[in-house]
């Protein structure tokens, strides 16, 4: 294989790996959330605790591993 070709090789499957992420993170939005939560809403086990709320816009789940704040 020429180098030539390794290297478009190298670009085109970089290229679908870029576009598969990033349409995931499309379909995601922050809906709601709940900052410095000291006495308004509690959650199962009478805390108050920070939160938020992501919704799916998309019609497939999607995976949020390696996903952070």
């Amino acid at each position: 294989m020429t180098e030539n070709k390794f290297w478009k090789i190298i670009l085109i499957t970089f290229s679908w790996l870029l576009i598969a992420a990033t349409s995931n993170a499309q379909d995601i939005s922050i809906n709601e959330f709940m900052a410095s939560n000291a006495t308004t809403i509690a959650d199962e086990d009478g805390d108050f605790e920070d939160w938020i709320e992501l919704y799916n816009y998309g019609d497939h789940d999607i995976n949020l591993a390696g996903w952070g704040l």
